[in-house]
């Protein structure tokens, strides 16, 4: 029983070390591999960022773009209400007149209205582009740094 409790003793006081002594002893290009791969994390981590505040910026100029053009449009369709009733109440024209005058004022409105939509799609189309590759790279840079993580999980897990 003596002895029995004696290796018991020893087993529980030599373990650590014995295990110690199994771990494999860290290399400096091992220690040099660890840092550049967390520097690579920190850097794909600010990309993220990076690419994220400008998502946000471009989709601000997207919006404020949206925002100008219905304005525009806006103050077109109130300019053509106005047109149309003072050729209505123009007493010096004939009906027909009256009507080739309505009609030419909505032809000019419906083309200033086309200018400033074609306009507004222009302005947008590339900040629209620019938000897609972001998300696509931001997406993509998330992928890649969970996928490293979990496999330095799993690597942590198997080695304990």
């Amino acid at each position: 029983m003596k002895t029995a409790n004696l290796i018991l003793l020893a087993s529980i006081v030599l373990a650590p070390s014995l295990a110690a002594a199994q771990a494999p002893a860290s290399s400096p290009a091992d220690v040099q591999k660890q840092k550049q791969d967390k520097k690579d994390d920190d850097s794909a981590k600010k990309d993220i960022q990076a690419n994220a505040a400008e998502i946000t910026a471009d989709e601000g100029k997207i919006k404020d773009s949206h925002d100008g053009e219905d304005k525009a449009i806006s103050a077109n369709r109130v300019e053509e209400k106005a047109d149309l009733a003072s050729a209505a109440k123009d007493k010096t024209l004939t009906k027909k007149a009256k009507k080739t005058k309505k009609a030419a004022i909505l032809k000019e409105m419906k083309a200033e209205r086309k200018i400033t939509r074609d306009q507004g799609d222009a302005d947008r189309k590339p900040l629209e582009k620019d938000v897609r590759l972001d998300k696509a790279a931001v997406k993509d840079d998330q992928k890649n740094l969970d996928a490293k993580e979990a496999a330095e999980t799993k690597e942590g897990g198997d080695k304990k």
